[in-house]
């Protein structure tokens, strides 16, 4: 079965199960590095938002051998375990006060994604630009939906974007706690989910036993953790600790590499290694930058290498 015509088999199995009273449609979704990705949409009547679910992978798992139940059951299930949602549209929350608290910021690449920055308010930083999103509370925090605040948004609330940035700078250190802790950790963390073992305490927001001076930047739910660069502080507290400037290596939008400088290191040599990641490891709606940031200890800013 090829793709397209997997989607359409999706679509209407769905629509046959759900009922004629419910609407399940397809679209394409515009997502981060210009990547697209096809979403179904299962809407009762009465209702006018409902969580995309995007079918791409499904089709990877069909091709690998999931029975088409399988996917349909599994896709009416992640439907049905989301909550019934209030904020969707401009037209939906017209009052700024009551979007407010949940409003949160990401950062993202300025180059590879100007069709999207051109439909949303954005503040450039360096070679990237700091976007602004709503968070949907949902009853369970893995399944967290978010949407992109546009220009609809903006006209609507009356808002500059300045106040936009100020709100999400203070929302979103506590919506998405920072978390620096040693490569070691972290890849003895993701050893054990992969294994399914039991895993190690929570160790502090600063975690210095590994004799590798690279440490992980994310937030606690590993989730546009790269935006952690922006919080206030961080990035000074772990110049004390490291004892000086220190070099930010774009992982990924989820994440950051910190590494103290020394003197033997070439920024040249630490490019090369950030793109041959990104090259080899980072999916390309997950990428964020081929270019070593530094921060200066002195002035407390950062800049590119």
């Amino acid at each position: 079965m090829q793709y397209n015509q997997f989607l359409s088999r999706i679509r209407s199995d769905i629509q046959n199960r759900v009922g004629p009273d419910v609407r399940v449609s397809l679209h394409r979704t515009l997502k981060n590095n210009s990547h697209y990705l096809d979403g179904l949409t299962i809407l009762p009547a009465g209702e006018s938002i409902s969580p995309t679910i995007y079918l791409n992978t499904y089709y990877q798992d069909f091709r690998e051998g999931m029975p088409l139940d399988d996917i349909i059951r599994d896709i009416l299930k992640l439907y049905e375990q989301f909550p019934r949602l209030q904020l969707a549209s401009p037209e939906q929350f017209p009052d700024f006060e009551k979007a407010r608290s949940h409003i949160a910021y990401r950062l993202i690449n300025f180059a590879s994604n100007r069709l999207f920055l051109s439909h949303c308010p954005h503040i450039p930083k360096l070679d990237l630009a700091v976007t602004f999103f709503l968070l949907i509370e949902a009853c369970d925090p893995d399944k967290e939906m978010t949407i992109s605040i546009t220009w609809e948004h903006m006209k609507a609330w009356g808002i500059s974007e300045q106040l936009l940035y100020e709100t999400a700078a203070r929302n979103t250190p506590l919506l998405y706690p920072c978390r620096c802790i040693s490569l070691e950790q972290m890849i003895a963390e993701l050893h054990v989910q992969e294994t399914g073992g039991s895993g190690s305490p929570e160790p502090p927001l600063w975690e210095n036993r590994s004799p590798l001076p690279m440490y992980v930047l994310t937030n606690q739910k590993r989730l546009n953790g790269a935006a952690c660069i922006l919080y206030d502080h961080v990035l000074e507290e772990f110049a004390r600790q490291a004892g000086g400037d220190f070099f930010i290596l774009p992982s990924s939008i989820h994440e950051t590499i910190l590494l103290p400088c020394r003197k033997t290191m070439e920024t040249d040599v630490l490019n090369a290694m950030v793109r041959e990641i990104n090259d080899t490891e980072v999916s390309p709606p997950d990428w964020l930058s081929d270019h070593v940031y530094r921060y200066g200890a002195e002035t407390g800013q950062i800049t590119m290498d």
